[in-house]
């Protein structure tokens, strides 16, 4: 459900606005988990809205459901995706849900940050022929892909009981490179935020973001640029250290920023990356 512009929606037990999270405009209505057999509070949020389209073709909406519990997940995988569906799971783990996901038919491609839990899911399934498995680390959007460009279908699940921020960052990535029909996100802290909120107001104009037509995702500088900003330190960490990779004065001047930054590991992380540039660094002192 998505009201009208410029409407004050109110649901019980409560919508959330996610203005916070960085994403341009959203409106989250939430409900008790129909047929659910997790735990007997267990929620299920969905999240109506067009989230910044990168063309005004393109100004699909999109769902995005959030759960609590592992088991709510797990029959998602087994319930949503169709046989002609195209399904990116980020975080697939031990492989859970994966195993639920390939069941249906659909072409499946899964990913995960563990090299040892991406080798085990993909020698387990290996009899799948409708299923990849890669080690590929989720902040690495223009990698995740180029292994699956167009995903109708997103299951994310970076640990139930990940940080919210950590949670809203790796879901606005997606956002960002995918315009897929529906979003899965298992998130513990996410669910239990919303139950707390009562009213939010939708942004009038959705449009008037400054994002609302660019999508980062598939342009790996911009994406690196976008999460040298991050509240996240590691994300911080993460693009100063591939900004190397692009020998440019935006990326340069990015860098020399980024060694003013706040945490050590960052500003590391720009110094090495300065000099595997060529800069002289001697006038700075590493932190220790």
């Amino acid at each position: 459900m998505v009201e009208g512009a410029g409407s004050v929606p109110v649901r019980r037990p409560g919508n959330l606005s996610v203005a916070a999270l960085g994403f341009p405009s959203a409106q989250l209505t939430l409900n008790e988990a129909e047929g659910a057999k997790g735990e007997p509070n267990d929620i299920v949020i969905k999240l109506l809205s067009v989230f910044g389209t990168p063309s005004p073709e393109c100004a699909a909406k999109m769902e995005v459901i959030v759960v609590s519990s592992t088991e709510t997940y797990r029959r998602l995988a087994r319930e949503l995706p169709h046989p002609e569906d195209a399904v990116l799971e980020i975080g697939c783990s031990a492989g859970g849900a994966t195993r639920q996901l390939v069941k249906t038919g659909a072409c499946v491609v899964a990913v995960d940050n563990s090299r040892e839990l991406s080798a085990r899911v993909r020698s387990e399934l290996r009899a799948h022929g409708n299923l990849k498995v890669a080690c590929v680390d989720a902040k690495d959007i223009p990698a995740v892909a180029g292994l699956m460009p167009t995903p109708t279908l997103v299951f994310l699940d970076i640990g139930g009981n990940a940080p919210l921020d950590l949670v809203a960052l790796h879901l606005r990535l997606v956002l960002r490179a995918f315009r897929p029909r529906v979003i899965v996100v298992r998130s513990f802290e996410l669910a239990l935020l919303t139950g707390m909120i009562k009213q939010t107001e939708a942004p009038a104009d959705p449009s008037a973001h400054p994002d609302h037509y660019v999508s980062f995702g598939r342009d790996i500088f911009a994406h690196l640029l976008d999460l040298s900003a991050s509240s996240r330190i590691g994300a911080r960490e993460w693009a100063a250290w591939r900004l190397k990779n692009h020998d440019c004065p935006t990326a340069r001047q990015r860098l020399r920023e980024m060694c003013a930054d706040p945490h050590p590991r960052v500003r590391k992380a720009a110094l090495r990356a300065l000099r595997a540039l060529g800069e002289d660094t001697s006038s700075a002192s590493l932190p220790v």
